[in-house]
């Protein structure tokens, strides 16, 4: 069976330089709540929360870091705040590592809709 090819490749690295310069094209992925009792109403319209797909996360991220993300050209920032991060991922586990510090997931829409269930956000079909 072929590897499946990670596009898109959903990054959230820290830094100021845009991936781009490395010939990494990427998204940012969408933040998501840290528990079922945060209610979020400026993210109400968003695509919030464990999304199917591929991502790269600095593991400073996993744990709630609020440095800078590189998200190069790509027109939006992803809000972060004391209820609302990438700390999301630590329910799912990685497919993979890049050196100690970036964690690789290949989510399926079975294991987003595992995670949003757990966070109170309604399922993906």
């Amino acid at each position: 069976m072929p590897t499946p090819k990670p596009r898109p490749l959903h990054l959230a690295a820290l830094g100021y330089l845009d991936p781009r310069l490395a010939g990494i094209n990427f998204v940012p992925p969408w933040p998501g709540p840290r528990s079922p009792d945060v209610k979020t109403l400026e993210l109400a319209e968003l695509p919030y929360g464990p999304q199917p797909g591929w991502y790269a996360v600095d593991v400073n991220f996993l744990h709630g870091s609020r440095e800078r993300m590189a998200i190069g050209d790509q027109g939006r920032s992803v809000p972060t705040t004391d209820d609302v991060d990438f700390s999301y991922f630590l329910k799912l586990e990685p497919t993979d590592r890049v050196g100690w510090s970036i964690y690789i997931y290949n989510i399926t829409l079975a294991e987003a809709n595992r995670v949003r269930k757990q966070l109170g956000l309604t399922p993906i079909y």
